[in-house]
């Protein structure tokens, strides 16, 4: 018996090792590789901005010789540009050659909160028709205007209600070919925007799905991918040229950028040697009272949200400090593990900190750096090892869970569910309200003399052969088991007496068709009842009555002479069969 169930956890093993090296690691390299496809793609784009085309119509960007006005001075300057002044109202004036347009339409962003007025050869193109939010907000958004082939002034008067910092730099060519070109200079911050979303989701889905003691983590990673991803896809600025009253779209890139230090501080606090500390817990919940209070006060008109964006910068540098005093901390007893989570979280604020610094550069040449979109494309290929190591050893743990309880609740000679696997079905049956429930025992006859004399190897065949045929008669009916050396049993629900008698039939007629075989006496004694108000356990007893009655039957039988006797296993077979007919009617008598 210890040989047979050692060489069944052996091939158990065998078959988790295959899933576990093949399957398993199969698909992780698969997604990975599909991660850093995109993460090329993405690059490819990025670096081919200038040149791009839509069938042979060129874009060409004017920068140079704008007259600027603002607070009462005036002078020359080149565009895309930073004011070091504070000032409200701006005025663009340049004289444009024919020569230097490409197309018949000039392209160009308006900030936000900003109004716009375009003057072409003293001829106003204003196309303010944006949506205020709460009276207030105006996001940013693009103009495509169309201009003549040949020279003209071009007058543009910008007016805000925060100070203007900031010029960006003026295209032309076909109203095509400039919108490819806006998609294509955003190309890399698409890519990784729509990848971290579609990696968040993903994450999600698998926090719920899998119910591990990581789905936890798992949840505030996703959250975490997925609100960098829709706030670096608003940020793009390509999601106005398809939303041309683009407020809610707004909102919802900063209510993910104020709700991305969250997400991160709660991933943060899945881990157990930063859970611990206090004061991480102070900058979540500062994080959560900040994010409640800007909203509320933008909701009511008190203040403008792009205004205090410093809030999320320093949230952002405050859970770097944080996790380097951590680290720090607990330098003696961090593991491999705790280093390379330190590592990627400080690879990832590296990049949000120099964003920041853009953020508050004068530098036009630093600020068109998005640095924050490299770091998200490291959080992707963090994310891309991580997820799928997670749901590895996630199916490995299953997978294990699975053969030791297939090992515990399964007999290790017949395969058929053993004795554990009964006691829990009926302690399931015990709670059960379910109608038409029935019992059948079944008693493998002279097991005890096949061994003695013919030999154990026949007395495992006989056992065999039993629970294969309990199988293979009552598996569409019931569940079969094996609850002692020779005896096995089936609980049967929402079945006719009907069903169980042919299912019967055709079980000893195969035993009698086995029986007819073998040099040994093969023979099965039956009985069965219904379960009723008396409950699972009283009817056990008086079907294992009934069982030991045609048991005794039979070994009457054989103990006749051989004239009297019939075939081998005919006479248990219909005294058995008869007894079924009078079972159910001697049970209930018994049990009114």
């Amino acid at each position: 018996m210890q040989n047979i169930f050692s060489n069944k956890k052996h091939c158990f093993a065998n078959k988790f090792n295959i899933i576990t090296n093949s399957s398993a690691v199969n698909i992780s390299m698969c997604f990975i590789l599909t991660v850093f496809l995109f993460l090329g793609i993405a690059i490819y784009c990025n670096t081919r901005i200038n040149g791009l085309c839509l069938n042979n119509e060129s874009t060409n960007t004017i920068t140079d010789n704008y007259n600027i006005s603002f607070n009462n001075t005036n002078s020359s300057i080149n565009l895309p540009a930073r004011l070091n002044e504070k000032t409200k109202s701006v005025t663009l004036t340049r004289f444009i050659h024919g020569d230097e347009l490409a197309g018949n339409y000039i392209s160009f962003m308006r900030t936000t909160l900003q109004l716009i007025y375009i003057l072409i050869m003293n001829r106003c193109t204003n196309e303010n028709d944006i949506i205020d939010f709460a009276g207030l907000a105006r996001p940013s958004h693009w103009y495509f205007v169309k201009v003549p082939q040949h020279d003209f002034t071009l007058t543009i008067d910008m007016n805000s209600q925060i100070d203007i910092t900031k010029l960006l730099h003026i295209s032309t060519g076909t109203k095509s070919a400039l919108i490819f070109d806006i998609l294509c200079r955003h190309a890399f911050q698409l890519i990784i925007g729509f990848l971290a979303c579609i990696c968040g989701i993903m994450l999600l889905i698998t926090a719920f799905i899998i119910k591990t003691d990581l789905s936890k983590r798992l949840y505030w990673f996703g959250l975490t991918s997925m609100f960098a991803g829709i706030w670096t896809i608003c940020n793009s600025t390509v999601i106005q040229l398809f939303f041309s009253h683009g407020t809610f779209t707004s909102y919802i890139g900063y209510c993910c950028y104020f709700l991305f230090p969250i997400a991160v501080t709660g991933f943060l606090l899945t881990f157990d040697h930063i859970k611990n500390e206090a004061y991480m817990y102070i900058v979540y919940w500062c994080e959560i009272l900040s994010i409640a209070v800007i909203f509320t006060m933008q909701l009511m008109g008190l203040i403008i949200v792009s205004n205090v964006l410093w809030i999320v910068h320093i949230e952002i540098l405050s859970i770097t400090l944080a996790v380097i005093i951590t680290y720090i901390k607990n330098w003696k007893t961090n593991t491999i593990r705790e280093f390379n989570i330190f590592i990627s979280i400080m690879i990832i604020s590296f990049f949000l900190i120099l964003d920041i610094i853009r953020y508050y550069s004068n530098n036009s040449t630093f600020e068109r750096i998005r640095f924050s979109v490299y770091g998200i494309a490291l959080l992707l290929v963090y994310f891309s090892f991580s997820i799928f190591h997670v749901i590895k050893e996630n199916f490995i743990q299953n997978t294990r869970n699975k053969i030791y309880k297939e090992l515990a609740f399964t007999d290790a000679m017949t395969h058929i569910n053993n004795r554990s696997a009964f006691e829990l079905a009926m302690e399931k049956e015990r709670l059960s309200v379910e109608s038409h429930r029935y019992i059948l025992i079944a008693d493998l006859n002279n097991l005890k003399h096949i061994n003695d004399t013919y030999g154990h190897r026949f007395g495992d065949e006989a056992i065999k052969n039993t629970a294969r045929l309990m199988h293979e008669n009552f598996m569409k009916i019931g569940r079969c088991y094996r609850i002692g050396g020779d005896e096995f049993c089936v609980i049967i629900n929402n079945t006719s007496l009907d069903i169980i008698n042919r299912c019967l039939k055709t079980f000893h007629q195969a035993v009698n068709d086995i029986a007819a075989t073998t040099d040994y006496p093969y023979s099965v004694a039956t009985g069965y009842g219904a379960i009723d108000e008396s409950g699972i356990d009283n009817c056990f007893k008086a079907v294992d009555s009934i069982m030991y009655k045609n048991k005794s039957k039979a070994k009457k039988a054989r103990e006749q002479p051989d004239s009297v006797r019939w075939m081998k296993g005919s006479y248990v077979t219909l005294s058995s069969h008869l007894s079924h007919h009078t079972a159910l009617c001697s049970y209930r008598m018994n049990n009114p």
